[in-house]
């Protein structure tokens, strides 16, 4: 969301301030009819087991897939190389 605040505040003219409100309600609206899973701290305890795999990838996207595999969720995304590395997680490849 910080991307979103960064954008309003540093809009200058009154269409670009008017057009990044409208995308944020978009987005907003979007957002709201999707299942936010929780970290939970079985999740937590999933990814510091996948830190020690020393897989190369971010520590958000650990995060991610450790709430998917303790979920039994599928990660959507575009970023394949990265999530492919995690064992037993279930992705699907939105880049095409």
């Amino acid at each position: 969301m910080s991307g979103w605040y960064t954008e309003l505040r540093q809009a200058k003219k009154s269409d670009t301030l008017a057009n990044a409100y409208k995308r944020l309600a978009a987005c907003v609206r979007f957002l709201a009819d999707m299942q936010i899973l929780d970290f939970t701290e079985s999740a937590i305890k999933r990814y510091q087991s996948l830190l020690k795999l020393k897989l190369k990838i971010g520590r958000t996207d650990l995060r991610i897939a450790a709430t998917a595999l303790e979920h039994g969720a599928i990660v959507v995304t575009i970023n394949v190389r990265d999530f492919q590395q995690v064992p037993g997680l279930v992705i699907e490849d939105w880049s095409h």
